[in-house]
């Protein structure tokens, strides 16, 4: 049995059992460098897939890409510059975008439980999608111009 690591932490082992005879010295170390050709493939590739279903803050969107707050533990563990994840954006209107991005910024690992992080969104987006951003967008700043983000003072 020989582990495989991600971030230090044993994720998986690679497991041979032969009933008939044993390993020879040759195939233990074959074994021990897969196991380490496998962990050292998961640091650079990152060729797994986590899931989060609780809502991620969004702090800055455009069409480009976006800045948002992970607050997911086993998620925040994952994050690595220039890797790529989809993410779901939902509007006001309960519709929603799914959008494949890439991590280009990490601003602040703040806690185990909360990275600070720049997406860039793919330039292959749909183009119904990028028109639902680019629309949001757009209305956001058409309010700021006209003023309705400050709160008035009556007199």
């Amino acid at each position: 049995i020989v582990p495989i690591f991600f971030d230090e932490e044993v994720i998986g082992v690679i497991r041979v059992l032969s009933k008939k005879q044993k390993l020879s010295a040759g195939a233990i170390k074959r074994l021990i460098s897969l196991s380490q050709n496998a962990s050292l493939k998961l640091e650079t590739e990152g060729s797994f897939e986590t899931i989060t279903k609780e809502p991620q803050e969004i702090i800055d969107l455009s069409i480009g890409g976006m800045r948002t707050i992970i607050r997911d533990s086993n998620f925040c563990k994952y994050v690595r510059m220039n890797k790529r994840m989809f993410c779901q954006i939902f509007f006001p209107d309960k519709t929603y975008v799914k959008v494949l991005s890439a991590v280009v910024n990490i601003y602040a690992r703040i806690s185990d439980e909360i990275v600070d992080i720049g997406l860039k969104f793919s330039a292959n987006m749909d183009w119904k999608d990028k028109m639902k951003i680019e629309n949001f967008v757009n209305s956001i700043l058409d309010l700021e111009r006209k003023g309705a983000h400050r709160i008035k003072k009556s007199t």
